[in-house]
């Protein structure tokens, strides 16, 4: 169809408002198949443990963790209800409901030291990266000379220094918790802020930071709108990928022995105070160290999926993710 000027009409479709980067960033991460997968089976772990905890940690429910029933010791799994579905202890206590706390206390913990150490990863990074000279090279001493030291040992010493201190203020328990996340944390953040240094250090040479100084932007300004935000893809992948990590460490120190105190279990003191029992080969209690076991596994394998997947979404040059 011709108009008066011997033009032909087009149809021209509206245009679509572009998405802001932040909401591009969730739909890639939404379409991302290890990481929903992954944060589905995290959830179906996590979320039970949490749920539960007004009848785990409630003395007076027959779900409290630390119920003992000396007429059921050693029962194995499946006898004795919903509370009998993971079996018992030698003491009678369900290893279900002892797992459901011990998943929180673990979590909590993870959750906790990786906070921790992303904030003074992410500090000292940025402030090595960005001022550079004499700042940067003591800071970076700093981080080779920590990495020298044993970690086993820093841990211990932290907690002997710290533990007394903070006992004043607080119940032993809650003062268990924190000096155990502050230690973990306090010695984990050293490769983040390599990680993050490098990175910034890699954005100050870009053509784009250099078009910022010509135009004459205060340094603030160029730290806050250009260079932060480019470094919350590296810093989200690490962040993600340094919860198991402290879940795992957790687990160690405290199947040594010097992590959580009993009787409140986690993942990892559960496998230890039960192992004897687990390994008898006479009669052996498999149960009372499997689900534990299996949990923290699970748990650690669904985190580091979602570490992956996130990358995946951060990292333009990857192509073609898939499972």
């Amino acid at each position: 169809m011709s108009t008066a000027a011997g033009h032909v009409a087009t149809y021209a479709p509206p245009l679509r408002k572009p998405r802001s980067p932040a909401m591009d960033a969730l739909v890639k991460v939404i379409r991302q198949p290890r990481v929903w997968l992954a944060g589905s089976i995290f959830l179906a772990i996590a979320l039970p443990c949490l749920l539960t905890l007004p009848w785990t940690m409630n003395p007076a429910s027959s779900w409290y963790y630390d119920a003992q029933y000396a007429l059921t010791p050693r029962t194995p799994p499946g006898e004795g209800g919903l509370l009998g579905l993971f079996g018992s202890d030698m003491l009678g206590r369900s290893i279900l409901t002892r797992s459901l706390v011990g998943g929180v206390i673990s979590l909590a913990v993870g959750l906790a030291a990786a906070v921790l150490s992303v904030v003074l990863g992410v500090s000292i990074g940025l402030l090595a990266g960005f001022k550079g000279g004499w700042i940067d090279s003591l800071l970076m001493r700093c981080v080779d000379i920590m990495y020298g030291l044993p970690y086993v040992l820093m841990i211990i010493m932290l907690k002997l220094a710290l533990e007394p201190a903070l006992s004043k203020f607080f119940s032993p328990m809650i003062a268990n918790l924190v000096v155990l996340f502050l230690a973990i944390g306090l010695v984990s953040w050293l490769t983040l802020a390599r990680v993050v240094r490098g990175q910034v250090l890699s954005l100050r040479s870009q053509p784009f930071i250099e078009a910022c100084r010509a135009v004459g932007l205060p340094g603030w300004v160029i730290f806050l709108r250009h260079i932060l935000p480019n470094l919350v893809g590296p810093v989200t992948v690490y962040a993600t990928l340094t919860v198991p990590q402290a879940i795992l460490q957790e687990a160690f120190l405290s199947f040594l022995g010097i992590g959580i105190r009993p009787p409140l279990p986690t993942w990892g003191s559960l496998a230890s105070e039960n192992r004897t029992a687990a390994l008898n080969v006479i009669d052996p209690e498999w149960w009372t160290l499997a689900f534990p076991c299996i949990l923290l596994a699970l748990t650690l394998l669904t985190l580091n999926f979602l570490g992956d997947g996130l990358r995946d979404v951060f990292d333009p040059k990857r192509e073609g993710n898939k499972l």
